[in-house]
């Protein structure tokens, strides 16, 4: 069934609320995971059992698929409104997000996932997660840091140029650059130039020519 459930320790404090679609199959994962992972939570469940303290595992609400989210967060919530400090990573309801991690816990992941090609499906997900996001300045830095001396692919240029259209002083559709930088190599000129050319007016002209971008 699913439900919301909570673990407390042999006072009745409580100490972690989780979500369950099968009860007995999630508590038996927690019996497990306490080898695989170090959090507050699993550091108190190993002591428990290594030191055959009594806890409790309650549930707390049966709940489906539609609302589990919400109920969780709920009673994270208001356990937490009452004062008593959960250890709980997260506010319910979302996953890993605002989980905290250990220096090792990451490192051990970034192994994991480091080199490896993502699926289209992957790459997907992510580009739909941050579409209209804005970095910070210090983001930005961060990756300008990281990307210093790396060489770019010509994919990649190709992707991050603009094409220019040539046209004749009539109009007339001459030919199409796939960047700034092909146009300026044929006229063998400065791309400063070009650009200036395209912005300063639609019907401005270079070597003879007007030029827009694409």
């Amino acid at each position: 069934m699913f439900c919301i459930y909570l673990f407390s320790d042999q006072n009745g404090l409580p100490i972690y609320v989780g979500k369950a679609k099968c009860f007995k199959n999630r508590i038996s994962q927690h019996y497990r995971d306490r080898f695989k992972y170090k959090s507050w939570f699993y550091n108190w469940l190993n002591k428990q059992i290594r030191e055959e303290i009594p806890f409790y595992i309650d549930v707390l609400e049966e709940v489906n698929e539609n609302n589990w989210k919400e109920k969780e967060r709920y009673w994270i919530k208001h356990i937490k409104d009452n004062g008593y400090n959960l250890t709980n990573m997260t506010d319910g309801g979302d996953g890993n997000n605002n989980q905290i991690f250990s220096k090792e816990t990451i490192e051990k992941r970034s192994e994991k996932i480091r080199n490896k090609p993502r699926s289209k499906e992957t790459r997907e997900a992510i580009s739909r997660k941050h579409k209209g996001k804005k970095l910070s300045e210090e983001t930005k830095r961060k990756l300008s840091e990281i990307n210093k001396g790396k060489p770019c692919l010509e994919s990649t240029k190709i992707k991050l140029s603009k094409p220019i259209k040539q046209y004749t002083i009539d109009g007339i559709f001459i030919k199409e650059f796939i960047s700034l930088t092909e146009a300026s190599k044929e006229l063998g000129c400065r791309k400063s130039s070009l650009t200036n050319a395209i912005n300063r007016n639609k019907k401005s002209t270079f070597k003879g020519f007007v030029w827009k971008y694409n």
